[in-house]
């Protein structure tokens, strides 16, 4: 036999979405058991963890998260709709093993973290009233929104223990000078781009998409401007910006186009390059050698990506460790 889990509650307006603002923790979603629906529905099972239920309801509630609710029934496509089912599924499930893990584990949530809890979701409600009104309108009470915060701070708790990490500014820097090479920018060069598009259902197609190449480079060596020919010659959506393609490092380009980029010099305009989508033409306007860039210009990114980094590498452990040892089963 399995045991219901604790449930939470759904609230769509806006002092509901504040609600449950607060009840998120580390983007662990909240369950709900107020869904419309048919009721016998709702608490059909979808998964038992360890003999703990999964209603069909709560995943349900969770599918909101990845889903808009207005086009959940009507606007998803039905394989869109199993995906978004099967992530909110199993985001139930880590959900409930994070948490028998912290009863595991003997971590407690006390009364006052709980209350001041309450006490914050109480304040997104105009009055006590509303509150207690909205409560009784999606079938819950005070006693079941508090053993949902109860288990929301337990869960927290966990990450905090098991997953979050707090690198210091000397970690970082010792991060950065074990990998130096990792932090070395490649040569990049800036291009402005004119296409000539190939149009084969058009009779000698090749023919006129050539004379209209050689019709531009022509202007192009006699000094007319490269960005207003991008508007009005070519075939690309870069012409709205005048051309302009941005930065590029050796391997990005069509290797065509990148061995005539690499082989001018900053404003220097290439001939005509031609492959099977028609002719192109581009101009270096930039070219920024390579360079070692300095700790002080990327300690705050590269703190914040190995923090993300070793965090996910954490859950993945802790997800995979739990999941070893339960029982999980799917209906």
């Amino acid at each position: 036999m399995f045991k219901l889990r604790e449930q939470g509650v759904n609230m769509n307006v806006k002092a509901d979405l504040n609600f449950f603002g607060i009840l998120f923790f580390s983007g662990l979603i909240c369950c709900s058991i107020a869904l419309a629906g048919d009721e016998l529905e709702k608490t059909s099972v979808a998964a038992e963890v360890n003999g703990a239920a999964i209603t069909r309801g709560e995943v349900d509630a969770a599918v909101s998260r990845y889903l808009p609710q207005a086009y959940y029934h009507s606007g998803v496509s039905g394989e869109k709709k199993l995906e978004a089912e099967k992530k909110a599924l199993e985001g139930l499930i880590e959900r409930e093993l994070f948490f028998q893990e912290a009863k595991k584990q003997h971590i407690r949530a006390r009364s006052v973290e709980v209350n001041q809890r309450l006490d914050e979701i109480k304040k997104a409600f105009p009055s006590n009233k509303a509150f207690k009104d909205a409560l009784k309108q999606r079938g819950t009470d005070i006693k079941t929104l508090k053993r949902q915060i109860r288990r929301d701070i337990l869960i927290k708790k966990l990450r905090e223990k098991e997953i979050d990490v707090h690198l210091t500014d000397k970690d970082v820097a010792e991060y950065y000078k074990k990998n130096t090479p990792k932090f070395k920018e490649p040569e990049s060069i800036s291009l402005k781009y004119i296409f000539i598009q190939f149009r084969p259902t058009e009779p000698d197609f090749e023919k006129k998409a050539k004379k209209k190449a050689d019709e531009v480079l022509a202007k192009l060596r006699d000094g007319d401007d490269f960005a207003a020919l991008a508007w009005s010659y070519s075939d690309h959506a870069s012409k709205v910006k005048g051309g302009d393609l941005g930065y590029f490092h050796k391997g990005m380009l069509d290797p065509e186009i990148e061995k005539a980029a690499h082989s001018l010099e900053k404003g220097g305009i290439s001939g005509l390059i031609r492959n099977d989508l028609g002719y192109h033409i581009i101009k270096v306007e930039d070219i920024k050698p390579s360079r070692q860039v300095p700790y002080d210009e990327i300690k705050d990114k590269l703190k914040k990506e190995l923090t993300g980094s070793y965090e996910k590498k954490n859950k993945e452990n802790l997800t995979n460790r739990l999941r070893e040892s339960a029982t999980i089963k799917y209906y």
